[in-house]
């Protein structure tokens, strides 16, 4: 007589090739489809005729035991059922069922009933789970169920009882367990796709968002460049260079050229604080602010004032500016007023020198005061007003550029023209920067008097 061992390893050699083709099954677009509850005619028709295959192949290669087939046969129709639903299990359960029927034998009544039976109710599971897989656990529950259910009608239709029962008991723990071992498989590979599947939407989704995003950025990006002077002014007696580079897509650092009320021109930098997109829209307020209030204003002390006080007012952001402006006239007469910004570099023949520090940064509080004075600068000499992303442009050792690596790098500017000059200072600082990436917005004008 055959053990139980035995019949547990040819149940086991079974259950490895239904286990083979529901995998190749798995990667079949007819099984994609039922995984999202969308079972087309084709697909159906498909998964049928492969499960009720695999069925008989259940039978096949089972066990003879008193008369009596130990066998997986079930198991074809459970999951057509529980990946179809109905309409395929039952189908699957039919051509299992049927051929059982044709075999003949005391117990091919009840095994055909119940090879029918695993197909349904599989189906009737995928319908209660709302067109979705039941899940590992589910699914080997339900085998164990439908396995035992399988003993149960054994016993029930096949007499005498005392046969039924002496088949049964040899048979019944190696068919449940080979049935549940079989469905564990099963339902891991189907579960494994299943994730692999949301993974990939999941990526999918992923990547749609970030492109959008990106798109979304690169917009504002042209829009934040749109905002910069696109043609520096040509100021008789000056000329001016001027570069932004911000850290991220969009940033808080701006330059701007424009008349004041009477007339007399005016640059100016600022860096707002923070970063990225909050920055960016920060950075078109203020600007923004800036134009309107010089509409109104004749001094550059006054304006950074009256646009101090406009920030405070209209923007609840919890950010500030710090700006540096200038107010230049033919003579060479240059009046200042910092807020809290970088202190830019004389640069002549004499040598380099920083203007005074000092001031509150804009919008923080409607009191706040800019430093305010005046210098005149000779002709051939410059100006550079940059924001704090130079200074503290960080290398590969890990060091910053600093306010005396910056002093070294205008020195022998004096000579070169504004562009020259700012090509020279871009190339200084991404010497020092080699491969790092840059932390900060980096923002630099150079006013220089030609006559």
């Amino acid at each position: 007589m055959t053990s139980i061992i035995d019949m547990l390893v040819v149940l086991t050699e079974m259950i490895c090739v239904i286990i083979v083709v529901a995998y190749v099954v798995t990667r079949t677009e007819f099984f994609h489809d039922a995984l999202k509850g969308k079972v087309t005619w084709k697909g159906a028709y498909f998964m049928i005729i492969l499960f009720g295959l695999l069925s008989i192949f259940g039978t096949y290669s089972g066990l003879d035991i008193l008369g009596a087939k130990v066998n997986v046969r079930d198991i074809g129709p459970m999951i057509a059922g529980l990946i179809g639903g109905p309409i395929v299990g039952l189908g699957a359960g039919l051509i299992g069922g049927l051929h059982r029927l044709s075999m003949g034998g005391i117990t091919a009544v009840p095994c055909s009933i119940s090879t029918v039976l695993a197909g349904l109710f599989g189906g009737m599971i995928y319908l209660s789970a709302h067109r979705r897989f039941v899940g590992i656990k589910g699914a080997v529950i339900f085998a164990v169920l439908m396995e035992s259910l399988h003993m149960i009608i054994n016993l029930i239709l096949v007499q005498p009882w005392s046969t039924a029962w002496s088949i049964i008991s040899n048979v019944a723990l190696p068919m449940i367990f080979a049935n549940a071992l079989g469905m564990a498989a099963f339902s891991f590979i189907v579960w494994n796709h299943i994730h692999e599947e949301e993974t990939k939407d999941d990526r999918d989704r992923l990547n749609g968002e970030l492109q959008r995003e990106k798109a979304e950025l690169e917009m504002a990006k042209e829009i934040q460049q749109s905002i910069l002077p696109k043609h520096l002014p040509e100021w008789g007696g000056y000329s001016i260079a001027a570069m932004s580079r911000p850290a991220r897509e969009v940033g808080g650092d701006f330059y701007d050229m424009f008349p004041m009320q009477n007339g007399e021109r005016t640059v100016i930098i600022a860096d707002v604080s923070g970063k990225g997109m909050p920055a960016a829209l920060y950075m078109a307020v203020s600007r923004t602010v800036m134009r309107v209030a010089a509409a109104s204003t004749t001094d550059i002390g006054e304006l950074l004032s009256k646009a101090n006080v406009e920030l405070v007012n209209q923007s609840d952001m919890g950010m500030f500016v710090t700006m540096f402006g200038i107010e230049l006239n033919d003579e060479g007469d240059i009046d200042f007023a910092n807020a809290g910004h970088n202190p830019p570099m004389r640069v002549g023949p004499s040598g380099v020198s920083f203007l005074p520090e000092g001031g509150v940064a804009m919008g923080i509080t409607p009191e706040a005061v800019p430093l305010a004075g005046s210098i005149r600068l000779d002709v051939g000499e410059m100006m550079i007003l940059y924001t704090d992303g130079v200074t503290d442009a960080v290398g590969p050792n890990g060091k910053e550029l600093g306010e005396e690596g910056f002093r070294s790098a205008v020195v022998g500017l004096s000579g070169m023209n504004a562009n020259d000059a700012l090509q020279r200072l871009i190339e200084a600082i991404d010497k020092h920067t080699g491969t790092e990436p840059q932390y900060d917005d980096i923002t630099i004008v150079i006013v220089r008097r030609e006559a």
